[in-house]
């Protein structure tokens, strides 16, 4: 496989602000990132916080999706710890509120969430840090210590097959993203026909990345010791 470079960023995160095509509320949700952590704890990606949200996390080294809808957390946790080399992570939340986690393209766990958020999250969304106020079970900001390369959000609930694929075959999902940001051009330039551009916050410099660029995240002295 081709690495390319990625940036750095000291305990800092990765945002982008509210915009209507951001909005979650009352919609399925798919979310990916290629990771390679170094530290068993940390965010991936989140958005929301104690109302209603949704996030990818580790917790003692395993991925876990947590999905707040109206205050109600719901959480699935894989059994395998993913710390150290690249993974691929994808979390789906279904219309018929079904949470589903996959790492590599296999389903790790799966369970029911109390139901699609019922509101757009006052918090802007983040990569490698919760900044704002927690959507699962851990203190803020949660700082993730390694890399995150190539995260889309959906607002559709694809299928295992269709997740597996994309594992498999690095094709897109779909051409439906809301957000796309492959960071090859060492900004977080968001790809998608939503041009929802995000702001690399604290220093960055180039690091290694899965596909060409990435983001690297050196975590939080803040982050929860779980």
């Amino acid at each position: 496989e081709s690495f390319g470079k990625a940036a750095a960023s000291s305990g800092d995160y990765v945002q982008f602000a509210k915009s209507p095509s951001l909005n979650p509320a009352g919609k399925p949700i798919t979310v990916e990132a290629w990771v390679s952590v170094t530290r068993p704890q940390g965010v991936v990606i989140a958005r929301g916080g104690p109302t209603d949200g949704f996030a990818i996390h580790l917790r003692q080294g395993k991925p876990v999706f947590s999905v707040r809808s109206d205050f109600k957390l719901a959480e699935i946790e894989g059994s395998g710890r993913i710390v150290g080399g690249w993974h691929h992570l994808a979390a789906v939340l279904t219309e018929n509120k079904e949470m589903r986690l996959f790492v590599d393209g296999e389903l790790v766990a799966e369970g029911k969430a109390e139901g699609l958020l019922k509101s757009d999250p006052a918090q802007p969304m983040e990569i490698g840090a919760d900044g704002q106020t927690a959507v699962g079970e851990y203190q803020s900001p949660n700082g993730l210590t390694g890399v995150v390369d190539e995260v889309r959000l959906y607002f559709e609930g694809f299928s295992a097959d269709r997740i597996k694929a994309r594992y498999e075959s690095a094709t897109e999902l779909a051409d439906s993203a809301v957000l796309a940001v492959s960071f090859d051009d060492g900004s977080a330039r968001d790809m998608s026909l939503s041009r929802n551009n995000g702001t690399l916050l604290g220093s960055v410099s180039p690091f290694e990345g899965k596909v060409g660029q990435g983001v690297r995240f050196t975590g939080s002295k803040k982050a929860a010791k779980n």
